[in-house]
């Protein structure tokens, strides 16, 4: 009986390999323990087979989001990646700032979800190949808001919602949509800016001519204070001196058209 209630602890603990010994001076125990490890058989493999499930929908769940990611990126031809990239991008600063595996996660998928809210943009400013007017900038700058409404209504995605909506805020309050300041502004928010600001200098465009690696990180790193929080770009800089933060030369072929506002930082 005291084996018995040792293999119950062990399998009640996760350990559903465990079995009970079957034999023993008495019939009845014996054949308690053969039934147990029967059941004990049974929960081992419902189990594995929930796991096997769950790592499926894991699966789906994370390959579904890329590809949404992506659609929103092909409305640009030359955003094309983007989504993809910054997520990365933001994975490393994060485990750079040492944040726990799970908030990790949440950093690469709300990154990778950050611009979603383009897909409510009219495709005549997505794709303009110049410089913004006020109006159609005023219209663009929207596409924080229109991600988080579109997220909200998905439980889990929640937590991701913040790197959404407040990927353009800065440090020192002049961003938008909502002007946030300092650590007013979510910690995910703030690892995203950077990435987001670092993928669109080095990337090249009719609006704007792409910025070599080194130049880009000095950029980043003039604006800590002003854009950014100088423990991320500190993570970064660790990052980057690492090796860790890369740039795809298939993005930076020749451009000299004006700059548009919000692709560069």
């Amino acid at each position: 009986m005291q084996q018995l209630a040792t293999t119950s602890r062990e399998i009640a603990a996760g350990n559903f390999g465990q079995r009970a010994e079957t034999t023993g001076p008495a019939a009845e125990i014996q054949q308690l323990a053969t039934s147990f490890n029967r059941m004990s058989g049974h929960v081992e493999r419902y189990v594995t087979q929930l796991r096997h499930a769950a790592r499926a929908n894991r699966e789906l769940f994370i390959n579904s989001i890329r590809a949404f990611a992506a659609a929103v990126d092909a409305k640009d031809p030359y955003t094309r990646g983007h989504s993809e990239r910054v997520a990365n991008l933001s994975r490393t600063i994060a485990r750079h700032l040492d944040l726990e595996e799970e908030f990790i996660h949440q950093v690469w998928v709300g990154a990778l979800l950050h611009d979603v809210g383009k897909i409510g943009i009219n495709d005549s400013i997505l794709g303009k190949g110049g410089v913004l007017t006020p109006e159609e900038y005023e219209q663009m700058k929207l596409h924080t808001v229109i991600g988080m409404e579109i997220l909200h209504p998905i439980e889990q995605l929640r937590d991701m919602i913040p790197a959404v909506r407040w990927h353009h805020e800065s440090w020192d309050g002049t961003g938008y949509p909502d002007g946030l300041s300092g650590e007013e502004i979510p910690l995910i928010a703030r690892i995203v800016s950077v990435a987001d600001s670092f993928d669109a200098i080095t990337v090249s465009r009719p609006y704007q001519r792409f910025r070599p690696m080194d130049e880009a990180v000095r950029m980043i790193t003039n604006l800590i204070g002003r854009r950014f929080d100088a423990d991320i770009v500190s993570a970064f800089l660790d990052a980057h001196e690492e090796g860790e933060i890369r740039v795809d030369p298939r993005t930076q072929t020749a451009s000299g058209a004006a700059e548009r506002p919000e692709a560069v930082v």
